[in-house]
C-alpha cells in the first residue's frame, strides 16, 4: 500500500487527517465516537511521533473522549484539545501487563503503565483539555508495583519519563478522579506526574517543566515531580498562571530533586482527608539519596489545610540525618496566605512545617485559622523566620517553635512583626528578637504523639 492510499484508509476508518508532510504538520481527530476511542487517538499519536516532526500537532476536538492508557515515545510537538472541560479524555478502565510488576521495564504499548497519558522522552506541550478517571476502580484487574505492593489506581492521569533532556508545558489542564474525604478512598495518585525512568540515581530526568493555568482536584496528589535533576522547574509563575488544586492530599509534591531550581507561586492548594500531608510537600532523600541541592522558591501562594494533621507547607530534608549528606534544599518561602482549620479527622497540625532543613528563610507570611501550631521548625539549623505575621492564628500550643524532633534546631532566627508573637525554643544558640520566649512551656505528650503521627503519615506515600 502506498502513503497516498494508507492516509485515505486513516482518513477514512479513524476520522484522521494530516496536512502537508513532513514538517509542520497536524493530525485531527474527529468528534468522538461515544465509545472506546483508543485507537483513533493511539493512531494520532502515531502518525505525530512516526516521522518525527518538530511541530507536530494532534488537535482533539470538543467532546469526551474514553480511552484506555495512551502511549507515546519520543514525541516532539502539541497534544491539543478546544478548551478545558470542552475536550475530554475520560479513563475507561485501564489493563496492566500483570507478567512483571510495573515500573521494572519499559513503559510502551504492550506494556502499559497503570497511566491514562504517557509520554517518555520528547519536547511536549499539553493544553486545552481535561483528563478525567470516573470509574471507583480504575485498574479492575489490578496490578503489582516494582515494590511488590498490590494496588489497582491509576498512579497519574498525565505521565512524563525519561532519563534524557525533556521540555515539557502543562497548559490550561484539567485533572479530575475520584477522592472521598469521608473513606481517604482514591482512583488517582497523582494528575500530572514528572519523573524519572528508570527511578535510580543518577539516571534522574532532567529538563525544563512548567504547569500553568491548569486544575487538579479529587486525586491524593496535584501535581508530582520524583527523581529530577538538572531541571527548571516553574508551578505557576505568575498572577495570570497560577493554578488550582482542590480536594488533594497534597497540593505539589516534590521528591528527591537534584541541582534544580522550582519556582511555586500565584498558587491555591485547597487540601484535605482523614490521611494527608500538605499544600506544598517537598521531601529531598526519602525514597533514593540526593547529589546536589535543589532550591526552591515558595511565594505568593494561597493554602488552605483542613484538618488530619495537615500543613500548609511541609519541607524536609531527609539528607543530612539520614545520610549525613549536608543541605540538599535551599528554600525561601515568602507572601504566602495559610489557612489552617480542625475537621472531623483531627486538627491541623502547622501553617508550615520545616524539618532538618539548613538556611531556610521564611519572611512575609500570614497565617490564620486555628491548628497545632503556625509554624514548626524542627531540628532545622541556620534558619531565618521574620515578619510573618501568626496574629489570626488560634494555636493549640504556641504559634512558632524551634524544637527537637530529628535533633534540635540550632543558629536559627525569629524576628517578631507587629504584635509580639509567643516562640517555644528547646533549640540550641538560637536568637529570638521582638517575641514572646515561652521555653518555660514545652509540648505536652499530645502535642510529641502529634508529631509522630505527622511523620507518620508523611512517610506512607504510595511507593512505586
Amino acid at each position: 500500500m502506498n502513503r497516498k492510499t494508507f492516509l485515505l484508509v486513516l482518513v477514512i476508518f479513524f476520522g484522521i487527517s494530516v496536512s502537508a508532510y513532513p514538517a509542520n504538520f497536524t493530525v485531527n481527530v474527529a468528534a468522538p465516537s461515544g465509545g472506546d476511542d483508543t485507537a483513533a487517538v493511539q493512531l494520532a499519536l502515531d502518525q505525530c511521533v512516526a516521522p518525527h516532526p518538530e511541530g507536530c500537532t494532534v488537535q482533539l476536538a470538543a467532546g469526551t473522549y474514553k480511552t484506555q492508557q495512551l502511549f507515546a515515545k519520543d514525541f516532539h510537538g502539541t497534544f491539543k484539545g478546544k478548551g478545558m472541560d470542552v475536550t475530554i479524555i475520560q479513563a475507561l478502565p485501564l489493563t496492566v501487563n500483570q507478567d512483571h510488576p510495573y515500573g521494572l521495564q519499559p513503559p510502551n504499548v504492550s506494556n502499559p503503565y497503570p497511566y491514562l497519558v504517557i509520554f517518555l522522552e520528547g519536547d511536549i506541550v499539553v493544553s486545552e483539555m481535561t483528563l478525567k478517571a470516573l470509574d471507583p476502580i480504575p485498574v479492575p484487574g489490578g496490578y503489582y508495583e516494582a515494590t511488590g505492593n498490590p494496588a489497582n489506581y491509576i498512579f497519574a492521569l498525565l505521565g512524563f519519563m525519561g532519563e534524557s533532556p525533556m521540555n515539557v508545558v502543562v497548559d490550561r489542564v484539567g485533572f479530575e478522579g475520584i477522592n472521598e474525604v469521608s473513606t481517604f478512598s482514591w482512583n488517582v495518585v497523582t494528575g500530572p506526574s514528572f519523573e524519572a525512568y528508570p527511578y535510580t540515581i543518577p539516571n534522574q530526568l532532567p529538563g525544563t517543566f512548567r504547569v500553568s493555568s491548569s486544575r487538579s482536584i479529587n486525586n491524593l496528589l496535584g501535581i508530582g515531580f520524583n527523581a529530577i535533576r538538572d531541571a527548571h522547574i516553574t508551578i505557576g509563575g505568575s498572577p495570570k498562571a497560577g493554578n488550582v488544586i482542590a480536594n488533594c492530599s497534597a497540593g505539589g509534591f516534590f521528591s528527591d530533586l537534584s541541582n534544580s531550581s522550582v519556582v511555586y507561586s500565584h498558587n491555591n492548594a485547597s487540601v484535605i482527608g482523614p490521611t494527608a500531608w500538605a499544600g506544598f510537600l517537598a521531601w529531598q532523600g526519602f525514597f533514593t539519596n540526593v547529589e546536589m541541592p535543589t532550591s526552591f522558591l515558595i511565594d505568593h501562594n494561597s493554602f488552605k489545610a483542613s484538618g488530619s494533621y495537615e500543613a500548609g507547607i511541609a519541607i524536609l530534608d531527609f539528607v543530612d540525618f539520614l545520610f549525613g549528606g549536608g543541605k540538599k534544599a535551599d528554600v525561601v518561602i515568602s507572601n504566602n496566605e495559610i489557612v489552617i482549620e480542625p475537621s472531623e479527622n483531627g486538627p491541623a497540625y502547622a501553617g508550615m512545617q520545616i524539618v532538618a532543613t539548613v538556611g531556610t528563610v521564611i519572611s512575609n507570611n500570614r497565617i490564620t485559622g486555628s491548628g497545632i501550631l503556625g509554624i514548626s521548625i524542627e531540628g532545622a539549623t541556620q534558619c531565618m523566620v521574620k515578619g510573618n505575621n501568626v496574629n489570626g492564628l488560634t494555636a493549640d500550643w504556641v504559634p512558632i517553635a524551634l524544637w527537637t524532633t530529628v535533633g534540635p534546631t540550632t543558629d536559627s532566627t525569629v524576628v517578631g512583626s507587629g504584635k509580639k508573637t509567643n516562640v517555644y525554643d528547646e533549640g540550641i544558640n538560637n536568637t529570638l528578637v521582638g517575641v514572646n520566649n515561652m521555653n518555660g512551656n514545652p509540648p505536652g505528650p499530645a502535642i510529641r504523639d502529634a508529631m509522630k503521627r505527622k511523620m507518620e503519615v508523611i512517610k506512607s506515600l504510595p511507593k512505586h
